[in-house]
């Protein structure tokens, strides 16, 4: 039996295939009988491979029109396999190539089969197969010329861009490695287009990198690192990875246009390799955060020192972990020149007042200092330091929620009924960099920790005139007379500049927060924090009596600070509401109110202070937080909304089942002023609430926002999916 058989004539020809039959026969009868079986299996093995390749063709075009590009690829080499001297499978992997823009790939197989297959050797499989004409090597050599014009003709819009507006797309993949990884991959021309793009590198964040993502930022660190002017590590995993590296190159002096280091760890603490590391780039840097969490012993005042050492014109210091920062005699010596360092942001488990007077000798430049303490030594006497040497401070808080680092832009303001407001409605807008000394306090929060009148009034009392924010507790200490003097001397304080200002745990205190709040005729935000209901009853009282003081108000927040008791103040907030009512839409500016852990069950017939607030023509915002109300009230309220047509936001936090039901929705899904509603942490309402909203598709609802209520369904959202813009559902 003859091994180079050509099976496709056995196909093609009625002679051929019979006398292979009898051949087979033949051997079979003489005893040869494997090799009559060895024939018949590499003539059935052949036929097969032949009658499959039309499927294989046909299945590889297939799924390169499905965007299964590899699966189509995947068919052609085997068709390339089954029949080697033909041009079917080069041809079918070039049309796949060129389908998906391909075409210097599309050259490349085309270029195998001119080499490798013989054009017109596959005539008798293409009678089989394909039933198409034969690929004659004209034709090849036609195809090939097609495909190198596509190649040749090939425009990348990214790459063939002006310089300016190539760095000004690439500069939206800046700051997370993630957003670099994909096009960086695209092709050479685009990684060296991005690698060579300083607006990308400018800024590198390595924050919850997977291994793949920190690999790439480590080849390519060394290539970008002249450009590189901010780096954060913000994880234990990136801080190891990474920071080895960085300290390799800032040895070489690579980081010539750094100025913003971030190292954020856990298990890792103030160790040489980072002091190594701030010795080569130290003295270029302007902002520095090192927050790092090892060893809850560790005094962490030496390291802070050696910090400012190493970094002569740092500016902005975030510092701290859980460690102490104690006044030590052997570790911290006393002699030590100035530093011109402006802001400092301290988070610490223990602190020291000799610790916290060194810091303040240290830095006699200091505008802004931010202290998170849990422990504070000698926290009666802060107040008494920052009068004595914080000469230029113009911003101070101890345990802030948040971090407070940016100070207020001192500006004038000017008062009357037609004069023109140049302080920012919005505070957080109205914060920013300072660069002149105003000349005093700017902000100031006290805490529990450093609460103590005999130093806080004299501070008050040196920097009255300048302060614009004020944070402070106010309760009665059983500590004698005394106490009762300083209280009436804090009533007496007039801030003529004051803005803003927040009086938590007032109990028993009520009559110096009102004399307080008699002082400061241009308020526009109060946040007032209850500890009793008596205080709060008379607080909100005498607000009333004097309500034109407060007509520049624009925000308001009312908590109850006791967990334990929810304060009834009813009467007095609905008194509140009246007087502001009584104010008119031109002289009132109450936009959003905050109500948090109250009680305003009491009403006067149907008059209660929800609805009232509700009826503000001025009011914008209401947030409602664990209140205790009612559900009659609660209807009142959401029809008061509707009828008033003018509160744009709600947020409806935590109401129990007695308060708030699916039906109270009625009234906000027809609301015509309501753009935005929140629901959190309602365990009362269901789908059937939503279907309100379904009712009126005409409502002016742009977003709803549900978190964390179970009887939600996303069945339910389905409803409204088109009917409300933004929907945003979440549950943990």
């Amino acid at each position: 039996m003859p091994n180079d058989c050509n099976f496709v004539d056995l196909l093609t020809s009625d002679n051929a295939w019979t006398q292979y039959l009898e051949k087979i026969e033949e051997e079979s009868k003489q005893g040869h009988h494997s090799l009559a079986i060895d024939a018949s299996c590499r003539a059935i093995d052949a036929i097969n491979h032949l009658r499959l390749l039309i499927l294989y063709q046909r299945r590889a075009m297939a799924y390169a029109k499905n965007c299964q590009i590899q699966k189509a690829l995947d068919d052609a080499s085997l068709m390339m396999r089954v029949a080697p001297h033909s041009t079917q499978g080069y041809i079918c992997a070039s049309e796949i190539y060129m389908m998906w823009g391909k075409a210097g790939r599309a050259v490349e197989v085309l270029e195998d089969a001119v080499n490798k297959t013989t054009p017109g050797a596959d005539s008798s499989t293409s009678a089989i197969i394909t039933e198409t004409e034969t690929t004659t090597e004209t034709e090849l050599k036609a195809r090939l010329c097609t495909a190198k014009e596509c190649h040749e003709k090939r425009v990348d819009f990214i790459t063939s861009l002006p310089t300016e507006i190539m760095m000004q797309i690439f500069g939206y993949l800046n700051w997370y490695p993630q957003r670099i990884l994909k096009p960086l991959c695209v092709s050479k021309a685009w990684r060296a287009r991005i690698l060579g793009c300083p607006n990308v590198w400018e800024k590198i964040v390595a924050l919850n990198l997977q291994e793949e993502e920190l690999n790439l930022v480590c080849g390519f660190l060394p290539i970008v690192s002249s450009t590189v002017k901010e780096l954060e590590l913000s994880d234990y995993g990136a801080y190891t990875k990474l920071f080895p590296i960085f300290a390799a190159l800032a040895e070489k002096r690579r980081f010539c246009n750094f100025r913003k280091l971030t190292i954020h760890s856990n298990r890792t603490g103030f160790n040489d390799p980072i002091f190594s590391a701030l010795l080569n780039v130290g003295a270029q840097l302007t902002k520095l955060s090192l927050i790092l969490f090892d060893d809850e012993d560790e005094n962490m005042m030496p390291s802070l020192f050696k910090v400012l050492e190493l970094c002569p014109n740092i500016q902005d210091l975030i510092y701290g972990g859980n460690g102490m920062l104690s006044d030590i005699e052997d570790v911290i010596p006393r002699t030590r020149t100035s530093h011109g360092i402006t802001r400092i942001l301290l988070l610490c488990s223990y602190l020291s007042h000799g610790a916290f007077e060194f810091v303040l000798r240290r830095c006699q430049h200091l505008r802004v200092l931010n202290i998170k303490a849990e422990v504070v030594e000698g926290g009666t006497e802060i107040c008494s330091s920052i009068q004595e040497l914080g000469t230029h401070l113009q911003a101070f808080a101890f345990n802030n929620e948040g971090y407070w680092y940016n100070m207020p832009q001192q500006q004038k303001i000017t008062s009357g009924a037609g004069a023109a407001r140049t302080y920012s409605t919005d505070y957080n807008k109205a914060k920013g960099d300072q660069t002149h000394d105003s000349g005093g306090l700017l902000q100031l929060r006290v805490t529990d920790e450093i609460y103590w009148l005999s130093t806080l009034v004299p501070l008050l009392s040196a920097h009255h005139e300048t302060l614009q924010e004020l944070d402070i507790p106010l309760r009665v200490l059983p500590v004698g007379g005394g106490f009762n003097q300083q209280l009436r001397a804090l009533g007496r304080i007039s801030f003529p500049s004051l803005r803003k200002l927040a009086i938590r745990d007032i109990q028993r205190t009520h009559s110096t927060v009102a004399d307080l709040i008699k002082q400061c005729g241009m308020l526009q935000s109060l946040c007032l924090s209850f500890a009793d209901d008596e205080s709060a009853q008379r607080v909100f009282i005498a607000m009333a009596d004097n309500i034109t003081l407060l007509r520049e108000l624009e925000e308001l927040e009312i908590v109850a600070c006791n967990s334990n008791h929810k304060c009834s103040i009813a009467p007095g907030l609905t008194a509140f509401f009246e007087a502001f009512q009584a104010l008119g839409v031109t002289q009132s500016r109450l936009r959003r109110v905050k109500l948090e852990e109250v009680d305003l069950s009491w009403a006067i017939s149907s008059c209660s202070a929800l609805s009232l607030l509700a009826s503000l023509p001025t009011i914008r915002i209401i947030e409602l937080i664990r209140v205790m109300v009612p559900k009659r009230l609660m209807d009142q309220f959401a029809q008061k909304v509707q009828e008033a047509g003018t509160l744009e936001e709600l947020k409806i936090n935590e109401l129990d089942e007695l308060t708030l039901d699916d039906d109270t929705f009625q009234w906000f899904a027809f609301a015509p002023s309501l753009k935005s509603l929140a629901l959190l942490n309602l365990s009362s309402i269901t789908d059937d609430c939503l279907s309100y909203f379904e009712d009126n598709p005409e409502g002016n609802l742009k977003a709803l926002i549900i978190t964390e209520c179970p009887l939600i369904t996303s069945y339910g959202l389905q409803r409204i999916d088109k009917l409300i813009p933004k929907v945003y559902f979440y549950r943990y």
